[in-house]
Protein backbone atom coordinates (compact mmCIF):
# COMPACT_ATOMS: atom_id res chain seq x y z
CA UNK A 1 0.00 0.00 0.00
CA UNK A 2 2.84 2.27 0.76
CA UNK A 3 4.52 1.58 -2.40
CA UNK A 4 1.07 2.54 -4.11
CA UNK A 5 0.51 5.95 -2.33
CA UNK A 6 4.25 6.82 -3.70
CA UNK A 7 3.54 5.65 -7.11
CA UNK A 8 0.60 7.83 -6.83
CA UNK A 9 2.29 10.81 -5.92
CA UNK A 10 5.25 10.85 -8.35
CA UNK A 11 2.55 10.32 -11.25
CA UNK A 12 0.87 13.58 -9.62
CA UNK A 13 4.29 15.21 -9.22
CA UNK A 14 5.53 14.72 -12.80
CA UNK A 15 1.93 15.89 -14.37
CA UNK A 16 2.65 19.01 -12.57
CA UNK A 17 6.05 19.98 -14.10
CA UNK A 18 4.47 19.07 -17.26
CA UNK A 19 4.32 22.68 -19.12
CA UNK A 20 2.46 21.39 -21.86
CA UNK A 21 -1.38 20.33 -20.13
CA UNK A 22 -4.60 20.33 -21.93
CA UNK A 23 -7.08 21.47 -22.79
CA UNK A 24 -5.35 24.70 -23.55
CA UNK A 25 -6.63 27.37 -25.60
CA UNK A 26 -4.58 30.50 -27.11
CA UNK A 27 -4.84 33.24 -29.58
CA UNK A 28 -2.34 35.02 -31.07
CA UNK A 29 -2.80 38.31 -33.37
CA UNK A 30 0.58 37.47 -35.33
CA UNK A 31 1.66 35.65 -37.65
CA UNK A 32 5.59 36.19 -39.01
CA UNK A 33 7.08 33.77 -41.55
CA UNK A 34 10.81 33.03 -42.32
CA UNK A 35 13.06 31.29 -44.39
CA UNK A 36 16.40 30.30 -43.65
CA UNK A 37 19.06 30.08 -46.32
CA UNK A 38 22.93 30.23 -46.52
CA UNK A 39 24.38 33.90 -47.48
CA UNK A 40 27.37 33.63 -50.03
CA UNK A 41 29.54 33.65 -46.47
CA UNK A 42 28.43 30.36 -45.87
CA UNK A 43 26.40 31.95 -43.04
CA UNK A 44 22.78 30.68 -42.50
CA UNK A 45 20.31 34.36 -42.49
CA UNK A 46 16.54 34.45 -42.26
CA UNK A 47 14.54 36.67 -44.38
CA UNK A 48 10.79 36.89 -43.35
CA UNK A 49 8.39 36.38 -46.01
CA UNK A 50 5.37 37.87 -44.64
CA UNK A 51 4.18 39.43 -41.26
CA UNK A 52 0.04 38.92 -41.23
CA UNK A 53 -1.95 39.90 -38.81
CA UNK A 54 -5.35 38.17 -37.53
CA UNK A 55 -7.40 36.02 -34.88
CA UNK A 56 -4.95 32.49 -34.65
CA UNK A 57 -6.29 30.16 -32.31
CA UNK A 58 -4.01 27.42 -31.00
CA UNK A 59 -5.93 24.04 -29.28
CA UNK A 60 -4.10 21.91 -27.46
CA UNK A 61 -5.69 18.97 -26.26
CA UNK A 62 -5.48 14.83 -25.45
CA UNK A 63 -5.58 12.31 -28.30
CA UNK A 64 -7.30 9.11 -27.99
CA UNK A 65 -4.28 7.14 -26.80
CA UNK A 66 -1.53 9.63 -24.61
CA UNK A 67 1.33 8.88 -26.35
CA UNK A 68 0.60 11.12 -29.19
CA UNK A 69 -0.83 13.94 -26.65
CA UNK A 70 -1.11 16.38 -27.23
CA UNK A 71 -2.53 17.41 -30.45
CA UNK A 72 -1.98 20.93 -31.80
CA UNK A 73 -4.35 21.98 -33.82
CA UNK A 74 -4.19 26.14 -35.54
CA UNK A 75 -7.56 27.88 -36.46
CA UNK A 76 -8.12 31.26 -38.36
CA UNK A 77 -4.51 30.78 -40.93
CA UNK A 78 -6.06 29.28 -44.15
CA UNK A 79 -2.05 27.86 -44.63
CA UNK A 80 -2.39 25.21 -41.59
CA UNK A 81 -4.47 22.47 -41.92
CA UNK A 82 -4.57 19.28 -39.95
CA UNK A 83 -3.21 18.81 -36.72
CA UNK A 84 0.10 18.05 -35.33
CA UNK A 85 0.51 14.91 -33.57
CA UNK A 86 3.44 14.93 -30.17
CA UNK A 87 6.23 12.53 -31.12
CA UNK A 88 8.93 13.45 -28.84
CA UNK A 89 10.72 16.26 -26.52
CA UNK A 90 13.00 18.38 -27.62
CA UNK A 91 15.47 20.29 -25.63
CA UNK A 92 14.65 24.14 -24.40
CA UNK A 93 16.00 27.00 -26.44
CA UNK A 94 15.88 30.84 -25.53
CA UNK A 95 15.21 33.20 -28.52
CA UNK A 96 14.85 37.26 -28.09
CA UNK A 97 15.51 36.90 -23.97
CA UNK A 98 12.12 33.88 -23.88
CA UNK A 99 12.25 30.41 -22.81
CA UNK A 100 10.38 27.74 -24.95
CA UNK A 101 9.86 24.24 -24.41
CA UNK A 102 10.38 22.33 -27.48
CA UNK A 103 8.50 19.35 -28.60
CA UNK A 104 8.65 17.28 -32.15
CA UNK A 105 5.46 16.73 -33.47
CA UNK A 106 4.05 14.63 -36.53
CA UNK A 107 2.45 16.93 -39.15
CA UNK A 108 -0.87 15.20 -40.67
CA UNK A 109 -0.82 17.99 -43.31
CA UNK A 110 2.88 17.82 -44.24
CA UNK A 111 3.02 13.84 -43.36
CA UNK A 112 6.62 15.04 -42.02
CA UNK A 113 8.17 15.82 -38.26
CA UNK A 114 7.64 19.76 -37.08
CA UNK A 115 9.12 21.11 -34.23
CA UNK A 116 7.08 23.37 -32.14
CA UNK A 117 7.91 25.51 -29.45
CA UNK A 118 5.90 27.09 -27.10
CA UNK A 119 7.18 29.64 -24.60
CA UNK A 120 7.24 29.40 -21.10
CA UNK A 121 4.81 32.18 -20.19
CA UNK A 122 2.50 31.18 -23.22
CA UNK A 123 2.43 34.51 -25.04
CA UNK A 124 4.23 32.90 -28.37
CA UNK A 125 5.19 29.75 -30.60
CA UNK A 126 7.03 28.62 -33.23
CA UNK A 127 6.61 26.06 -35.71
CA UNK A 128 10.17 25.10 -37.66
CA UNK A 129 9.98 22.79 -40.16
CA UNK A 130 11.83 22.47 -44.24
CA UNK A 131 13.85 25.88 -43.54
CA UNK A 132 10.95 27.57 -42.68
CA UNK A 133 9.93 29.49 -39.56
CA UNK A 134 6.61 30.58 -38.37
CA UNK A 135 6.12 32.41 -35.10
CA UNK A 136 2.82 33.29 -33.22
CA UNK A 137 2.50 35.79 -31.13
Amino acid sequence: MKNYFFFTLFLISIQSYCQISYPQNFTFHNRDESVSYIDQNGNKKYERISLKKGNYEIDISKAAEVRFSPIIQIYGDDNQKGYYAFVSTLDNIKMNGKLYEGNHFLSTELETGINIYLSFDKSSLILVFKNKVIWYY
